[in-house]
Parts: C-alpha cells; sequence; structure tokens
C-alpha cells in the first residue's frame, strides 16, 4: 500500500512519471543480498565418490561389464624365488624372538611339571573315587594295568605327565632326524630339512602339548585332511593303502590322546578351583585351562595347509603326489634361497636365522602372487 500511494503521488506531481515501470516484487529481507550462486558440478560420479575413493556400485558395474576380477593377478612362475631378498628387513630380528620365546616358555613348563611330579615318587593312589576316575580314562586304565595290582591305580597328574612327555619326546625325536638330514642329506633332503626345522617343528614344539592332540580330530581339519587321503587312495589304492591306515589309527590315537587329556586338566582345574583358598589361587588354573583351550587349533598351520592346497592342490583342491613333491621341492629351495641371499649381509647366519623364523603367511603371498601393472 505504500508502494501504491508513492506512485500515485509521484503521478499526480509530475505528468512525466505518468508512465511508470511495473514495481518489482517483493524480496523479502534478503533482497539486498547477493545471489547465491548454484554450486559447481561435482567430478565424482557413481564410480568414485567426493573424495576420489571407489564405491561399491561403481566396482559392481565395473566388473559386471568386464568380469575380469583377476585381471592384473598371476602367480609367479618361479615361485617368488626372485623376490626372496625382499624378505630381509631388520624388523625381522623382532619377530623372530616370538618363537623362540615360544618354545623355551613350553618346554620349560612341561618339564618342569614333569620334573616336580616324578620326584614327588606319588605315583599310584588307593583312594576310590581317584581309582574311580582313573578306571574310566583309557590310557591311564592301561598304565594303571601295566604297572599296579589289583588296589592301586595310577595318579592323574603321572598320567598327563607321561602323556606330555611322550609327546615332547616324539617331536625331539623327529627334530633329531631333520638335523640329521641336513647334516648327511644330499640336495633336497638336506634344505627340506632345514625347512621342517624353521617352519614345522620350532612352531610345534612353542604350542604342544597333550591338549594339543584335539587339533587333528576338529572338523575342519580332519575333514579335509580324510578327503585329501582318501582321493589317493582312489587313485592308486596298492601304494596309498598303507598310508591310508596309518592315518586312521594315528587320528583315533589323537583322539584319546586328546580327549583324555582335556578330562584330565578340566578335572584338576575343577578341583583347584573348588579347594582353592584364594581367588588368585581358583581363577589362575581355570585361565591356565581356557589358555590351551583357546590354542588347540594352530591358525597359522591351517591357513599355511589351506594356502598350499590352494596353490599347489590345482582346480580339484586335491594334493597329487607329484604336486606333494613340488610343494616339499618348493619349500626346500626357498630355505636354499634365504641361504643364498643372506650370503649378502654381514652376520649370515643371524640374517637367515631372523628370516626364517619369523616367515609367515603373509610372506607366502608376497612371494607367490604378484600384480601387472593395468593397462591404460
Amino acid at each position: 500500500q505504500l508502494r501504491r500511494s508513492r506512485v500515485k503521488a509521484g503521478r499526480g506531481s509530475d505528468p512525466a512519471m505518468s508512465k511508470v515501470a511495473p514495481a518489482p516484487a517483493d524480496l523479502g529481507p534478503d533482497a539486498d543480498a547477493p545471489a547465491k550462486k548454484d554450486p559447481a558440478p561435482s567430478d565424482a560420479g557413481p564410480d568414485v565418490d567426493a573424495t576420489g575413493a571407489p564405491t561399491l556400485l561403481g566396482v559392481w558395474d565395473e566388473l559386471e561389464a568386464s568380469h575380469s576380477f583377476f585381471s592384473n593377478l598371476f602367480i609367479a612362475k618361479d615361485g617368488g624365488r626372485s623376490e626372496v631378498s625382499a624378505l630381509f628387513t631388520p624388523s625381522r630380528f623382532v619377530w623372530a624372538l616370538l618363537p623362540v620365546f615360544s618354545v623355551i616358555i613350553n618346554m620349560y613348563y612341561i618339564f618342569a611339571h614333569g620334573i616336580h611330579t616324578l620326584t614327588a615318587m606319588h605315583f599310584t593312589t588307593s583312594d576310590p573315587d581317584l581309582m574311580a576316575k582313573s578306571d574310566a580314562l583309557i590310557l591311564t586304565n592301561l598304565l594303571s594295568r601295566i604297572f599296579c595290582d589289583a588296589s592301586a591305580r595310577v595318579t592323574l597328574d603321572v598320567s598327563m605327565t607321561v602323556l606330555e612327555l611322550s609327546m615332547c619326546a616324539f617331536y625331539f625325536g623327529e627334530l633329531l632326524f631333520a638335523i640329521g638330514k641336513v647334516a648327511h642329506g644330499h640336495k633336497v633332503y638336506r634344505w627340506e630339512g632345514v625347512a621342517e626345522i624353521f617352519w614345522d617343528l620350532i612352531p610345534t614344539l612353542g604350542c604342544c602339548s597333550a591338549l594339543s592332540s584335539v587339533y587333528f580330530i576338529s572338523p575342519k581339519v580332519l575333514l579335509p585332511a580324510l578327503t585329501q587321503q582318501s582321493a589317493r587312495l582312489r587313485t592308486n589304492w596298492r601304494n596309498n593303502l598303507a598310508p591310508f591306515s596309518l592315518f586312521l589309527f594315528l587320528r583315533v590315537l589323537h583322539a584319546i590322546v586328546g580327549l583324555e587329556s582335556f578330562v584330565i586338566k578340566f578335572s584338576k582345574a575343577s578341583d583347584d578351583f573348588r579347594n582353592g583358598t584364594t581367588a588368585f589361587g581358583r581363577y589362575l588354573p581355570a585361565f591356565a585351562l581356557l589358555n590351551q583351550l583357546l590354542g588347540v587349533v594352530d591358525v597359522q598351520k591351517f591357513a599355511h595347509k589351506r594356502l598350499f592346497i590352494f596353490i599347489f592342490g590345482g582346480e580339484d583342491s586335491v594334493m597329487s603326489l607329484k604336486e606333494l613333491y613340488v610343494s616339499r621341492v618348493w619349500l626346500a629351495m626357498l630355505a636354499k634361497s634365504m641361504w643364498t641371499v643372506s650370503a649378502a649381509y654381514r652376520m649370515r647366519a643371524m640374517w637367515f636365522l631372523a628370516v626364517s623364523l619369523s616367515y609367515n603367511d603373509d610372506d607366502f603371498q608376497k612371494l607367490v602372487l604378484n600384480k601387472r601393472a593395468p593397462k591404460a
């Protein structure tokens, strides 16, 4: 209304202003503010976001059109031997200490506990409850029948000590055999012995116990191994019947040892928890048992076997005798390549020990798999 009155007043006072342009529309309180510019269109499309990172939708569209998931990935023909020098880094000296400490701590615990049990001179018991527990266990009952009369039974602690010391003696026997191959073997046998020592026996000695036998009967380990053995048996049953029978016998033995060790350790931890006078004394044995249970499945060993089946087993995921030999030769040549490359460093033996002890599955993938540069 004010604007209209001003226009009327102007028309009345000045005839020249009888024709005026229509008043602009009311733009509100921001009428005098500069007009906002539209944001510049972003270069980010559906393939990348605003930061330039790829998006899930963009990757989907790209691979839906090309179907080239592994176009830039290939397996090194030399098995990665030409890239062994990339493993020689100073951090290897730190990581190499872990398996050494594991072996020392585990062996100290097993032998200290075993020596303490054997020197205590309490080999048998006549307690009816303990005798009933011993009779319920296969190996403990067998030991009682051999070394005891009808009025006594071997104690559970002695049975557990015998099981764990026997397992350690078996692995130390394999260690001595591998050392003999290194000292007196020829070509592949010598370097295969080196590979067995660093990548099989030392990790095993760092975590072995009677309870670790459960690893060999866990479904994720037992079923693939049984599939491999069955496939070889079907291929040539004459040559593979004896290995297949030995495989079944050892798995049954592992099942008995693993189950018996679990029952003994669980029973002992339960008694310590019930009869403990302090919270520390009650919970420490339970925590030790829980820690051993968590370490039953050796993830590194399981992943190592799966990687070897993936690389050397071929499309059928079954390693034939030739493919098994190829994997063994690859390990032997890898050990030899590490020793050859270590000659370029001072303290050659220390570098070789550091790289060998710290070798893991990530190194295997780094050596075997390579990426070619994408095409422009």
